[in-house]
C-alpha cells in the first residue's frame, strides 16, 4: 500500500485511507534494505537465523500518507470508511524489531523515513514519463 501512495502522490491524486489509518509499519528505504542483504549474506554469524531489517521508525498508515503529501507538496490524504467486505482484511499493526540483526552483524539503517522519501521522490523526478503512462 506504501509504495501506491508515492505513485499517487506524483500524479497529484487522492492518497485513500480506510478508517483512521492507525495501523502501524516500519519502512525502511531501498538502499538500506540492499545493505542488509549484502551484509548478512557475507556474514556467518547470520546462518539459520530469521532476520528483520526495518526501519527504526514506526508510524502509522495515516502519518506516512501525511508526510509523503508534506515532502513531496503534492497530493491529499483522503479518509474513507472501511467497505464492509475489507474489513476483516485489515491486517492492523505489521511492526517488526530489527534487534537481532543488529545483535549479530551490528547492521541498522542508515537512512530516516524523511530522506527515503526525499531520495524516492528525487528518483522518481528524473522518471516520471516512464512511470507515469
Amino acid at each position: 500500500m506504501l509504495n501506491c501512495f508515492v505513485g499517487l502522490a506524483l500524479e497529484g491524486k487522492d492518497l485513500t485511507i480506510f478508517g483512521e489509518g492507525e495501523q502501524r509499519r516500519n519502512v525502511l528505504y531501498v538502499d538500506d534494505c540492499v545493505d542488509a542483504i549484502l551484509q548478512v549474506a557475507a556474514s556467518d554469524a547470520t546462518l539459520g537465523q530469521a532476520i528483520f531489517a526495518v526501519g527504526d521508525e514506526e508510524c502509522s498508515i495515516a502519518e506516512f500518507a501525511r508526510r509523503l503529501v508534506s515532502i513531496l507538496g503534492k497530493g491529499t490524504v483522503k479518509h474513507v470508511p472501511w467497505p464492509d467486505d475489507w474489513v476483516s482484511m485489515d491486517v492492523g499493526d505489521v511492526s517488526f524489531t530489527n534487534e537481532r540483526i543488529r545483535s549479530l552483524i551490528g547492521w541498522r539503517p542508515r537512512t530516516s523515513l524523511e530522506d527515503g522519501i526525499r531520495k524516492t521522490w528525487e528518483f522518481y523526478l528524473s522518471r516520471l514519463e516512464k512511470y507515469l503512462k
